[in-house]
C-alpha cells in the first residue's frame, strides 16, 4: 500500500459558557489529538496542523467533544497541503 504525506490545517473553535472544554481529533478511526483550550470569546481558535500518511481516497476527519452531551465545537478553514477543500461533514480526497 502506498501511502502519502498531507498536512491537514484546520481552525477549531468552542462555543462555551462555563467550565472550558476539551476535543479530540480522529482521522479516519485514529485518534490524532486530544486538547482542552481556554477560550476567551467566541472569534478565538485553535489553528491545529497536523501530519498524516494516508492511502490515497476518501478518508473521514472527525471534531468530538470529550466532555458527554457538549456540543459547541466546530471547525472553519480546512485545507490539505495548503489548498482550501471542502471537507462536507468532514469527508476529503486525498490524491
Amino acid at each position: 500500500m502506498i501511502l502519502q504525506e498531507a498536512l491537514i490545517t484546520v481552525n477549531i473553535y468552542c462555543r462555551w459558557e462555563a467550565d472550558p472544554k476539551a476535543y479530540r481529533i480522529y482521522i479516519d478511526d485514529e485518534l490524532l489529538t486530544e486538547r482542552t483550550y481556554h477560550w476567551r470569546n467566541p472569534d478565538q481558535y485553535v489553528k491545529e496542523n497536523i501530519v498524516i500518511a494516508a492511502s490515497p481516497g476518501a478518508h473521514q476527519f472527525r471534531l468530538e467533544s470529550v466532555n458527554p452531551g457538549f456540543r459547541g465545537f466546530y471547525w472553519l478553514n480546512f485545507t490539505i497541503n495548503n489548498q482550501p477543500i471542502s471537507a462536507d461533514r468532514g469527508q476529503f480526497i486525498l490524491n
